[in-house]
């Protein structure tokens, strides 16, 4: 209790914000911009992550480059959020179809036995790429590769390592000596670079059936973790249609029911009703699930996300995992990374990650959030009803969300919210509630 007690006092320095070049960091400004000067926007929770997707769109690349990307470059430059070997989820809304897919890469356990899931995010994004992106494997890599030879990237960002800091008399008991020596310094990179160069030459493939594959199970086995190889060999991610709501106010996307589970599918029933006694019902079912009676997780779940647009109104939401906080997983010293546990996946009940995209064609209207957190799922419904349904503004529900969470005292607010909104006349994106975010909008040139 103290520990948390100590990690809520540090978390409540963590304000919402977001950053454009013309706003200071830490700002509590939300960015808007005018529809018609925009060409694509991406929100996310890391600033140079935001960059590096930036300059893929601004290269040509549509919002599946720019989000496999920022996968891959998270996995470097936020250790504390994402594990190169962990895993995730996204939507890709298609635009001229007013379709959506759910790439599932959701980490899955290698058996019923083992608390660590197959490594998941490799494959799972070069799946996606492959079928709809533009640019090639290669190029969409290089800035993952890049950071991964910077000194200094790997570090915690300065308020995450602020966090750990504040309750540093409690290391000794959270982390190993192995892995709590890694919280003060750069964790190495050489076999993190190794290992992005075999995915960038040869493709993913490597990683689940060859040498690579060899030496990722060596080092399970180091570990204390004897995995199935087949697993590993036979782990294919999943492509399936996001689960579709049409109603009067337009059509919610939200994850595959695989993912959303029987929460989901209720939440969504009475969240797009117009029924009072529906939307009394959603309240109780958000309300219920918030306590962590429906999917409670550990405290420890932690993740990151972002949301991108491009010039074609294709939007992508995706949400990261590696199962626990920087230094609770399980370090592999050859892949300079972390283990992933297996992270809120359950069959009849729902997931702690979580995905929105909304759009209404006849209004000019797009919405799309991504959250990740111990209740992920709970926090993005909410956003979204009370944006959607309550027209309440995306800052006041993000900063709602963020006052309800920090006052109560078995939470330690591990989610992470990327928004953005688009109506007929402007365009505003909010980032994490902790402050680290970055909002950017490409802009028309000017003749």
């Amino acid at each position: 209790m103290m520990f948390r007690q100590i990690l809520l006092s540090s978390m409540m320095l963590f304000l919402v914000s977001c950053q454009k070049t013309f706003v200071e960091e830490g700002s509590s400004e939300l960015i808007s911009v005018k529809t018609k000067t925009q060409e694509g926007l991406i929100v996310s929770d890391v600033q140079s992550s935001t960059d590096v997707g930036t300059k893929i769109l601004e290269k040509g690349g549509n919002a599946v480059d720019a989000s496999v990307a920022m996968m891959f470059h998270l996995g470097v430059v936020a250790p504390s959020r994402v594990s190169l070997l962990g895993g995730g989820v996204c939507q890709v809304y298609f635009p001229k179809k007013e379709t959506a897919l759910t790439v599932d890469f959701t980490s899955k356990p290698f058996s019923p036995d083992v608390g660590v899931g197959i490594p998941s995010l490799p494959r799972g994004a070069f799946k996606m790429q492959a079928r709809y992106g533009r640019k090639s494997w290669k190029e969409v890599l290089n800035s993952a590769l890049d950071a991964a030879k910077e000194k200094e990237v790997s570090l915690l960002s300065k308020k995450d390592l602020a966090l750990f800091e504040k309750a540093s008399q409690f290391n000794a008991s959270l982390f190993s000596s192995e892995v709590g020596e890694v919280m003060n310094k750069p964790l190495e990179n050489k076999g993190k670079i190794y290992f992005l160069k075999q995915l960038q030459q040869n493709g993913t493939g490597v990683l689940y059936n060859g040498e690579m594959a060899q030496l990722f199970l060596k080092e399970a086995l180091k570990k204390g973790y004897a995995l199935n190889e087949d697993s590993l060999k036979n782990y294919k991610p999943q492509i399936l249609p996001s689960k579709r709501i049409e109603t009067s106010k337009g059509i919610f996307f939200l994850q595959n029911e695989q993912i959303s589970g029987e929460a989901g599918s209720i939440l969504l029933k009475a969240l797009t009703s117009s029924s009072y006694k529906e939307q009394r019902k959603a309240n109780e079912v958000l309300d219920s699930y918030g306590q962590g009676d429906i999917y409670p997780l550990s405290t420890k779940a932690e993740g990151t996300g972002f949301v991108v647009q491009d010039k074609s109104g294709m939007i992508v939401s995706c949400a990261l995992s590696q199962g626990k906080m920087f230094g609770l997983g399980t370090y592999l010293d050859k892949f300079n990374t972390f283990l992933p546990e297996v992270v809120g996946l359950d069959e009849n009940k729902s997931s702690c990650l979580m995905t929105m995209i909304f759009v209404d064609k006849r209004l000019e209207r797009s919405f799309a959030s991504s959250v990740s957190g111990m209740f992920g799922f709970y926090e993005g419904m909410k956003v979204g009803q009370d944006v959607l349904l309550e027209g309440v503004s995306l800052k006041r529900a993000l900063l709602k969300r963020a006052q309800e969470r920090f006052t109560k005292e078995d939470s330690i607010a591990t989610e992470r919210i990327n928004s953005f909104l688009c109506t007929k006349t402007t365009c505003q994106g909010l980032s994490d509630l902790r402050g680290n975010g970055k909002v950017q909008f490409i802009l028309k040139k000017r003749d």
